[in-house]
This record gives structure tokens, sequence and C-alpha cells, in this order.
């Protein structure tokens, strides 16, 4: 299976955690058509159907669920990496 990129998983998360590809598109400053078209071009380039599609609300299909917890676990140290070890920078209050 191809590698994803961050921004891949970044979209992945997103659409999961809202369940909506509108809901994602508000949560990356995208609109929805430009989700619909980045998650079609990752369901042909990894050649496996990402979501089950229930009118607006979608799903995590079990080919989608392997491709997003593999790199998942690779994101997470990526972003633990950008934070340092020591969880500097991790949580940084502004005002």
């Amino acid at each position: 299976m191809r590698r994803l990129t961050l921004d891949a998983i970044e979209l992945l998360d997103a659409i999961a955690r809202s369940g909506l590809f509108s809901g994602a598109g508000l949560l990356l400053n995208k609109v929805t058509s430009t989700v619909s078209y980045a998650v079609a071009k990752l369901d042909s380039d990894l050649e496996v159907a990402l979501f089950h599609r229930h009118g607006p609300r979608v799903k995590l299909t079990p080919g989608g669920t392997s491709a997003f917890s593999g790199a998942g676990s690779s994101g997470h140290r990526r972003g633990q990496a950008a934070r340092g070890r020591n969880g500097i920078g991790a949580d940084v209050a502004c005002g």
C-alpha cells in the first residue's frame, strides 16, 4: 500500500472525527468539493474505498481504517518529535 502524506493523514483524521466531508472542510478551512475530490483521489491512488457513504455521513471502511491506523502511528511520532521529548511547545497559550 502506498504511504500517506501528512496532508492526507490530516484529511482522514478530520473526516473521521467529524463524520462529514463538510465538517472536515470546516476543520481544515477547505470547501467540501476539495475534500471530496481529495478522498476520491486517495481512493484511486490507494486502490481502496476509504469511507462508507450514508447520505452526508461517512464512516471509515475496514480498508480506510487500516490505511489510517498504519499512517497514524507514524504521524503521532512525527508530532511528538516536533514538540520535543519533554513536550516543550506542546501547549502554548497566547494572550
